[in-house]
């Protein structure tokens, strides 16, 4: 996590300079809660400052470099509304659906992961969706109850089968440009 201001650093504005002149580079920027299981099993606090993890931040900066991709992982991290807006605001910003989704706690109301994927659907469509591993720590590496666990939301969400295809490979393909394999 990133203890600068995203939209103001201009060290940032620098990198983004810099890899906004080669085709198909995406800007990965984590919002919201991290919560890291390896952390929290040492014992060992994170100092995270929740104010400087605004998907906010990344519309400001996304706004400014329309040409660069920018992505939002674990829908937002607890930030799920803001995420939303921004993307909505950003036709840059695209959201990563990773990890155990925990934060999902943290919302007003209770809501179930087929509902995130919905409503992620109806403001940006599945477009600008895209599955993500990260959904454990070293040594284990990925969850495949993850992936279930997002395959049945998906299917509970309404998805087709040609947007799921979307989600889980066909709009990074796309992002980036390579040719499809299959």
């Amino acid at each position: 996590m990133h203890k600068y201001s995203f939209g103001d650093s201009d060290a940032v504005k620098s990198v983004l300079n810099l890899v906004s002149e080669r085709p198909g580079t995406m800007v990965f920027v984590h919002c919201g809660a991290l919560s890291v299981g390896i952390r929290e099993k040492l014992n060992i606090p994170s100092h995270f400052d929740l104010r400087k993890s605004s998907p906010l931040e990344v519309h400001r900066i996304a706004a400014e470099f329309p040409a660069l991709n920018f992505i939002i992982p674990h829908f937002g991290a607890g930030t799920f509304n803001e995420t939303m807006m921004a993307a909505e605001l950003c036709p840059n910003i695209y959201i990563d659906t990773s990890g155990s989704n925990r934060w999902i706690r943290y919302l007003p109301v209770e809501v179930k992961l087929e509902d995130i994927f919905r409503r992620a659907k109806e403001l940006l469509g599945a477009d600008r969706l895209l599955f993500g591993t990260d959904s454990s720590f070293f040594p284990r590496g990925w969850n495949s109850d993850i992936f279930n666990l997002q395959m049945e939301a998906m299917k509970k969400a309404g998805f087709s089968i040609e947007e799921i295809g979307k989600v889980l490979g066909g709009n990074l393909r796309r992002l980036l440009a390579t040719p499809d394999h299959s």
